[in-house]
């Protein structure tokens, strides 16, 4: 029995070893592109870091402290309760995006040694596509949770990593298994990044065609075993914990309806919702990843098509059915992106679920410099081509990301001096009082002291700090606590939803002017309502 243990720690001890060596053999061909990313990112991303700027979302309701417990429990987030503890509740910038962006970095420099990309410009190009994305900016602007974005997408590149690269099974399901159940015990979303490797890099075998099918077939069936293990994994430890705190998964999202045989259930539903998703993304409408219309995109898919189908041609006269299977692996890609909508059966897409969706063309650029372009005027002009294509991609990125990062500051100045001009006023009228509850009714945004500039009518709706509607009480009530709490620190309680509610359909608020006109700050019915916009159409 010994004998065996030694032997197989051994065994183990020689396949880390081995794989420790593969990564530091590439560490220093890594190391460049690392240190151009993280300079180039801290410098795109220092407006948001240098003022400690946050969404208008979570982000202005937790500051840069976060106390995850319940709800995380409750809503499948088991590891944040966790992670939160080990950074003991804190997360201040510039730091805490600095070590955000290391992690994600590290993501896509993993994802390049995966798809074999070895021509140097295009490893640079691939992976500031996704460093300077919308999608990593508005992971910053959770700062109180960037870094559980950050580890979580991490966690997903990693465990591919641990399936493609570990011979030993034993070894490769311990990795990848714990490395998924952690990424869904922070954030199940992620879940896209791990699909959407695994899928790509069967394309890639495939392309080059230097796997046989059974190889294949060996690969996918290992790819899923482990990632059954991990969903088994996470599954376990997240009834453990709510075992633990004594509590169960709530509505939110769907969670309280997960589970494999809803999953199955599920499938063509998620499907649906998966393509949706996807195409929404890339019309560039609802949720902007880039300053470049949407229909700029067809392009850009159509020229990535026409030179994933040369390699398909190449690949078609070696094998009909491999080319045929890669045909199938590239149509895979939406519900590999999506695969958490196969899962999370409420859930609907938010900016903040992109991470997966924002690797597609840095992935497909990837793939596509595997594929070997002839030396005549033709591919010369497909080689220019598809790099105006990649420059026109990052440039329409970094405008879209200091788009938004320029509505979350104006918009902060804007409400802050609001604020500051509130509280002045409500000292005046001797309505300052630690123990007064305050109803703030209307669109900060539509005061006519707040400064709007151009950005937003072009930035994301995270980003445009003050838009929030007045229909919304939780959105209304929680964005205005955390704007006294985390900007002013004022300890002004903001009134419940309940006073909300009441002081919308008040007539004599109805009927207040808009503040800073005199009378646009009252005392109604034990609280201090203070009229920010005009309310009389809702």
């Amino acid at each position: 029995m010994n004998r065996k243990i030694t032997s197989t720690y051994y065994k183990w001890s020689g396949e880390c070893g081995k794989l420790l060596n593969i990564f530091w053999k590439g560490a220093k061909n890594r190391f460049p592109i690392f240190l151009v990313n993280l300079f180039a990112a801290s410098a795109v991303y220092s407006l948001l870091m240098v003022n400690q700027l946050v969404n208008q979302l979570d982000g202005l309701w937790h500051g840069s402290v976060s106390y995850a417990y319940m709800h995380e429990l409750q809503i499948g987030r088991w590891f944040w309760l966790y992670l939160d503890r080990a950074r003991m509740y804190l997360s201040p910038d510039p730091v805490t995006s600095v070590i955000s962006l290391t992690l994600f970095i590290a993501s896509i420099l993993l994802i390049l040694d995966l798809l074999e990309v070895t021509f140097r410009p295009v490893r640079y190009a691939v992976s500031l596509l996704f460093t300077i994305n919308v999608s990593v900016l508005v992971s910053l602007s959770y700062r109180y949770m960037s870094p559980t974005f950050a580890l979580a997408c991490f966690l997903s590149v990693f465990a591919a990593y641990m399936i493609i690269r570990c011979r030993k099974l034993p070894l490769m399901l311990l990795s990848a298994s714990v490395s998924l159940a952690l990424m869904m015990g922070l954030y199940q979303a992620d879940l896209g990044c791990t699909c959407l490797v695994l899928l790509l890099y069967l394309s890639l075998r495939l392309l080059r065609n230097d796997a046989s099918l059974k190889e294949l077939g060996i690969f996918l069936i290992k790819a899923f075993i482990a990632m059954a293990v991990g969903a088994a994994l996470y599954y376990l430890l997240l009834y453990l914990n709510l075992r633990y705190y004594d509590t169960e998964l709530s509505s939110y999202g769907g969670a309280s309806e997960y589970g494999i045989a809803e999953t199955l259930l599920n499938l063509p539903e998620g499907w649906k919702k998966a393509l949706s998703s996807f195409q929404e993304y890339f019309k560039n409408s609802y949720i902007r990843s880039s300053m470049l219309p949407g229909k700029a995109y067809i392009v850009f898919f159509i020229v990535t098509a026409v030179h994933l189908i040369y390699g398909g041609i190449m690949l078609f006269k070696k094998s009909r059915l491999k080319a045929l299977l890669f045909l199938i692996t590239l149509l895979l890609i939406p519900a590999a992106c999506n695969a958490v909508m196969f899962i999370a059966f409420d859930t609907f897409l938010s900016v903040q679920m992109t991470v997966p969706m924002s690797l597609c063309f840095p992935m497909l650029i990837g793939l596509c410099s595997n594929i070997p372009v002839p030396r005549n005027p033709a591919g010369g002009a497909g080689r220019v081509i598809f790099a105006g294509m990649i420059c026109l991609l990052l440039y329409g990125n970094y405008l879209m990301v200091q788009y938004d990062q320029q509505a979350m500051y104006m918009g902060m100045k804007s409400m802050k001096e609001l604020a500051a001009e509130i509280r002045t006023e409500l000292q005046a009228l001797d309505l300052y009082r630690p123990y007064y509850q305050y109803c703030f009714v209307g669109t900060p945004a539509d005061n006519p002291l707040f400064v709007k500039n151009l950005v937003y009518e072009k930035a994301n709706s995270y980003a445009t700090i003050g838009t929030w509607d007045a229909d919304d009480t939780r959105f209304v009530i929680q964005s205005w606590q955390g704007l006294w709490t985390h900007e002013m620190g004022v300890n002004l309680r903001v009134a419940d939803d309940e006073k909300l509610v009441e002081a919308l359909e008040d007539e004599n608020v109805r009927n207040m002017p808009v503040f800073p006109e005199r009378g646009s700050c009252a005392m109604i019915n034990d609280v201090v309502v203070v009229k920010v916009s005009d309310i009389s159409q809702m």
